[in-house]
């Protein structure tokens, strides 16, 4: 079950096979009162903290039980795209380009076709330019 903790008492400790556990009495928002067990004499849980609890039975001191801190949902960052690299690719080709016509006199589509080779170049594709039938491998304009 899912509840805040509205009350954390020390009831005290005992010994047990894993050592000294600390007893605490842990009362929820929806009124439940859990016995519990800690490794340390401060839970790592806290009044007003949403957790996960679990009873387990009860005996003469009365429920008793596990408590773990609710699953709250964290930042997931966002799935890298496949066209992340690609577009990073065609912003930087496309700045080299205007860079490198930026001194000389280009027509609009002489900017493009460098940026087309560059881009091609920075993915690793077979460089060729759109004005000839040969591969530009080796023969880039830089």
């Amino acid at each position: 079950m899912r509840s805040k903790i509205t009350n954390i008492q020390h009831v005290g400790e005992w010994e047990s096979k894993f050592g000294t556990l600390q007893n605490f009495c842990i009362t929820f928002e929806d009124k439940t009162v859990l016995n519990v067990n800690a490794k340390t004499t401060t839970p790592p849980y806290s009044v007003g903290d949403e957790v996960e609890y679990e009873i387990n039975g009860s005996n003469s001191k009365g429920q008793y039980g596990k408590i773990s801190k609710a699953d709250i949902p964290t930042y997931q960052p966002k799935a890298e795209s496949g066209n992340k690299d690609r577009l990073i690719a065609r912003h930087v080709a496309l700045k080299a380009s205007v860079e490198f016509y930026n001194q000389r006199s280009a027509e609009y589509g002489d900017v493009l076709r460098l940026a087309g080779i560059f881009h091609d170049w920075l993915m690793d594709l077979p460089v060729k330019d759109e004005g000839k039938a040969e591969d530009q491998t080796d023969k880039l304009p830089f």
